[in-house]
């Protein structure tokens, strides 16, 4: 699908709830405020550089399968302290309220907020705020998770960041080198001995205490990845049979998306009674 279709489809669906940003120099967003997602991201002068699937449900009945989801306050298995807390969280269906939206010369900037009271079987009072800034060949997004409650609570959080690519056979993740991970599909612990992570099979592994900038290096292309405040990665993608499950992505989808997610995941991350939590992920494209 091509960018101007796929735009087109998300101005039908999601009406006043789209959010476009364009700054001076010709990067572009489009943010949600259904599930406080951003969905698309293109430099300057570049293309299109996350993934959205061309059968993503945009009506609020399921999550939106692309983009960036916000996952809060658990991710994949519930603990046990809250045992009905629904997969990956609480707010990628819910509409975020708008803040702010600014649209400069060389920059644009957008600012969601969600949160109150307890919801659902989440006991805390909480906020989550979401900021959005393009410019040039770079996107930050920042989260910040705010406890408005008289009692410490205990979350964990992610950018589950969809990642377009051409092709998984040609692409491949620099920086994991000597990270101790958990493999997922093989119920596994291990460090990571490759210098280059490539994709050939399904995968799902979450690497612990990552430092440094990663980058996704695809031919005639590069994409810089940098965590500020997140201990963690999850590099995600569900390979042909998984793919083929997943009702809301082509079977093809797999071959042209990566997961790089900056993540909070390993360890419980605490947040004290009115205090805020702040973490930010930075991608550059460099080529």
């Amino acid at each position: 699908m091509s960018a101007r279709s796929d735009t087109a489809r998300l101005r039908a669906n999601l009406g006043e709830n789209l959010i476009a940003l364009e700054s001076g120099d010709g990067a572009r967003a489009l943010l949600s405020r259904l599930g406080g997602q951003l969905l698309s991201w293109q430099p300057a002068r570049g293309r299109e550089r996350l993934y959205l699937s061309e059968r993503a449900i945009l009506d609020g009945s399921q999550p939106i399968r692309g983009g960036v989801p916000i996952i809060f306050p658990r991710f994949a298995d519930s603990p046990a302290k809250y045992p009905a807390l629904p997969r990956h969280g609480l707010v990628r269906q819910r509409v975020w309220d708008l803040d702010t939206v600014r649209n400069e010369d060389d920059y644009a900037l957008c600012v969601l907020r969600l949160g109150g009271a307890p919801i659902g079987a989440w006991p805390h009072a909480w906020e989550l705020e979401l900021s959005v800034c393009i410019g040039g060949d770079r996107v930050d997004t920042e989260l910040a998770i705010r406890n408005l409650g008289a009692e410490m609570f205990d979350c964990q959080c992610a950018l589950h960041t969809y990642l377009r690519i051409v092709e998984t056979h040609t692409a491949r993740v620099l920086g994991l080198h000597a990270h101790r991970y958990q493999d997922r599909v093989s119920a596994t612990e291990g460090v990571e001995e490759a210098s280059e992570l490539h994709i050939e099979s399904e995968l799902d592994r979450i690497y612990f205490d990552v430092e440094g900038t990663l980058t996704l290096d695809e031919p005639g292309r590069m994409l810089a990845i940098q965590a500020t405040g997140f201990p963690d990665v999850v590099v995600w993608n569900p390979w042909r049979r998984r793919c083929g499950e997943l009702t809301d992505m082509p079977p093809d989808g797999y071959r042209h998306m990566l997961c790089i997610e900056a993540a909070h995941v390993g360890r419980p991350l605490p947040v004290a009674p009115g205090a805020e939590w702040i973490a930010r992920q930075t991608l550059v494209a460099l080529r």
